[in-house]
């Protein structure tokens, strides 16, 4: 609670969603059911990448977000992963719905928001960052539990790659996010989809680690994340970055 904002937030959630949390009850017991799926990923994850296992949490949360990692630890919202379940979303507006997932897809989110709880602070707010790292806790999370993140935001944009990392290289060194990440409740322009920069920085990562030799020491890369603009060169969407120095040195001589 003191992670998502003012317990009246909850009130809030609760009132004007009454129908939807109470038919959601039976799902968040069929989320619940995940717990032994998630700590065989946690293990998986362990081998892999040996460090202390963030003890993760599901409860019930405000009906905004899946869940946080922080702290050390992962805290999961069970209403947010009842797709399909037979819930009442007659209440919820169009943006919340499109991000009920169904309970089994709470296991990939467990290892997303375990890999946040490994990663460094964030010291550099640009696009690029932010996107590498939400990229890459999606890329783990598809590594240990073999199950694709975001299908259809995914889907869409895979055929419009080309055209959505041109716009991307254009905005990654900035600050602004509202094309690209946290934007689900933003009015909708057009039928893109929210969280795109999601898809970049898995596809970055993706890459990064496709091309790596040493696949155990790439993991480590990506979970830490210590340079972020190293992996990036490093992989096939270096140009995204620009022109290097030595490069622009080059070319003036």
């Amino acid at each position: 609670m003191r992670q998502s904002g003012h317990p009246e937030y909850f009130w809030t959630a609760f009132d004007s969603y009454r129908r939807f949390f109470a038919s959601a009850r039976a799902g968040t017991v069929r989320v619940a059911a995940e717990a032994p799926a998630i700590r065989a990923a946690l293990a998986r994850l362990g081998e892999l990448y040996p460090s202390p296992t963030a003890p993760v949490t599901i409860g019930i949360g405000r009906a905004s977000g899946a869940g946080r990692g922080y702290g050390g630890r992962v805290f999961l919202s069970a209403e947010m992963f009842v797709q399909g379940q037979g819930i009442d979303t007659s209440e919820l507006p169009p943006w919340l719905n499109s991000l009920l997932l169904p309970p089994e897809a709470v296991v990939p989110a467990a290892i997303h928001e375990a890999i946040h709880t490994y990663q460094p602070t964030v010291t550099d707010p640009i696009l690029l960052v932010e996107c590498l790292r939400e990229g890459a806790a999606s890329f783990v999370a598809e590594l240990i539990t073999g199950r694709p993140p975001a299908r259809a935001l995914h889907e869409w944009c895979r055929p419009r790659a080309k055209e959505l990392f041109r716009e991307f290289a254009r905005q990654a060194g900035g600050t602004v996010y509202d094309a690209w990440l946290r934007n689900a409740g933003q009015p909708a322009t057009s039928d893109r989809p929210a969280d795109i920069g999601y898809w970049i920085g898995y596809e970055i990562i993706r890459d990064f680690y496709s091309r790596a030799r040493d696949k155990r020491t790439a993991l480590r890369d990506i979970i830490d994340l210590h340079d972020p603009r190293s992996l990036v060169r490093r992989s096939g969407y270096r140009w995204i970055l620009g022109p290097t120095r030595q490069g622009a040195a080059r070319r003036r001589r």
